[in-house]
């Protein structure tokens, strides 16, 4: 797959996968704080030209927030970015914490937890 575009911002790596379909992987190591946000938030909205996107999401064990990061990452006011979200993880950890999350916030789009990025992505691409 090409990736039309890949911008690296100071806690996430965000390829264009397709039109709709941003990657974004954490960067190992370093915590995602409230301000994050902001700077991801404009990231998918110029490489979307303000469209909603479908995001597959990449965290590992060495990812971690700060105290309010999910809670602020769920507002209403950053729905409108999501059309869907796949979040690969690869350890029970991680897994019970992006569980949490979902079950917490009750977001407005459809969100599924995966074990590979493959698998993820054939979710995404089959959502309208």
């Amino acid at each position: 797959m090409i990736h039309a575009s890949q911008i690296k911002t100071r806690s996430s790596i965000i390829d264009k996968m397709d039109d709709d379909i941003l990657k974004i992987a954490r960067k190992q190591g370093v915590e995602m704080v409230i301000d994050d946000l902001q700077e991801i938030s404009a990231v998918y909205k110029e490489l979307l030209n303000d469209k909603p996107a479908k995001l597959l999401v990449i965290v590992d064990e060495g990812c971690t927030s700060e105290v309010g990061f999910m809670k602020k990452m769920a507002e209403n006011s950053r729905q409108g970015l999501r059309k869907a979200e796949a979040i690969v993880v690869n350890t029970l950890g991680k897994r019970l914490e992006v569980n949490f999350y979902i079950r917490r916030f009750k977001l407005d789009h459809p969100i599924a937890v995966f074990k590979t990025e493959k698998e993820g992505l054939a979710w995404l691409k089959n959502i309208n």
